[in-house]
């Protein structure tokens, strides 16, 4: 949506003049920022990456833009009768916890997503104490540390995200179907693994 020092229009014109990819990403565990160019072109890169990250301008013209392009992609999930599988299987093995939830949301839901929401959502999650940052390749290292260093000093230490919800218990194996005019079959099998925190994790990675 911009940036504080740059408005989408700068964005798009710097990235694509560097032959840069400046693209965010977001899961059921985390949310990111991206940034992918030629090692010439980090003087800059690196101050829209920062700027971008930091102070984001949340336009509503902007949001209100992306909203109506994720609601298609909402509307148009039936024609994907794998992701409506594995959404329906998420449903059923985290019942009552948010990772049953939709990533896409839902059309009731994006109705609730504004700028005053966004400013929000953001203050309470870009803390010094929920970020990770990590640089691969041919990158400047004090060119990066010094962007690194002013991030700190614009963001509040906060508190690590801790919240652990209780998930409910499997008592007994369950199947659905979900019944589609298409000409295929999709079929998702599986079962809960270990938690994050768990030492195991470790053990199956080896495996």
């Amino acid at each position: 949506t911009g940036s504080k020092n740059f408005s989408e229009e700068d964005i798009n014109q710097i990235v694509e003049s560097n032959s840069a990819g400046l693209s965010a990403f977001g899961g059921r565990n985390t949310i990111g920022l991206i940034l992918d160019g030629l090692s010439p072109s980090q003087g800059e890169l690196l101050p829209v990456y920062f700027d971008l990250l930091t102070n984001p301008t949340w336009d509503p013209k902007i949001l209100e833009r992306e909203k109506s392009v994720q609601l298609e992609q909402i509307k148009n999930k039936h024609d994907n009768p794998a992701q409506m599988g594995f959404q329906q299987f998420h449903q059923m093995m985290f019942e009552g916890h948010p990772y049953a939830r939709d990533i896409l949301g839902t059309e009731a839901s994006l109705k609730h997503v504004t700028h005053e929401k966004m400013i929000f959502y953001q203050k309470q999650h870009l803390q010094l104490s929920n970020l990770v940052m990590v640089a691969v390749g041919d990158f400047d290292r004090k060119l990066l540390e010094l962007e690194i260093e002013a991030l700190e000093k614009k963001l509040e230490k906060g508190k690590p995200f801790q919240a652990q919800l209780m998930v409910k218990k499997i008592e007994h194996n369950e199947t659905q179907k979900i019944k589609l005019e298409k000409e295929q079959t999709h079929i998702v099998l599986g079962y809960r693994g270990l938690q994050i925190q768990s030492e195991e994790r470790y053990v199956l990675d080896v495996i």
